[in-house]
């Protein structure tokens, strides 16, 4: 509701606040979370700060502590590419194919094992 209220500027701005809500334990579920992050993206029409958040989560900083979220976080935003090409809009998806595939580069070789389910999830995307 803030996001349509444009009380909040980006849809990435938005899914950080969920992600910062989702850890103080608002959400019971993730399921919950996951689909107002889709909605949010698909909301706001945003395809920048959702390359932007595809790109933070594929390839988080080294000097961070990588857990799982990251993961998660660039399923849902590879999803939300995949219902985007289901509906229609492969265009939209096609202006970004280099920047996918630089991403997919850059990620490689994996690391430890939450870097491999990324470049896993990416590939499959790809």
């Amino acid at each position: 509701r803030r996001l349509e209220m444009m009380d909040i500027g980006f849809a990435g701005e938005f899914i950080e606040a969920l992600d910062d809500e989702n850890i103080h334990g608002m959400f019971q579920g993730d399921n919950e979370a996951g689909a107002l992050k889709k909605e949010a993206l698909v909301v706001a029409g945003d395809m920048g700060s959702a390359m932007k958040l595809l790109q933070n989560h594929a390839l988080p900083p080294t000097t961070e502590i990588v857990g799982d979220n990251h993961t998660e976080m660039l399923a849902y935003l590879l999803e939300f590419f995949l219902d985007m090409v289901d509906d229609g809009q492969i265009s939209s998806v096609a202006f970004f194919w280099p920047q996918l595939q630089s991403i997919h580069l850059r990620m490689l070789p994996p690391r430890n094992s939450h870097e491999l389910a990324r470049v896993e999830l990416m590939e499959d995307f790809l």
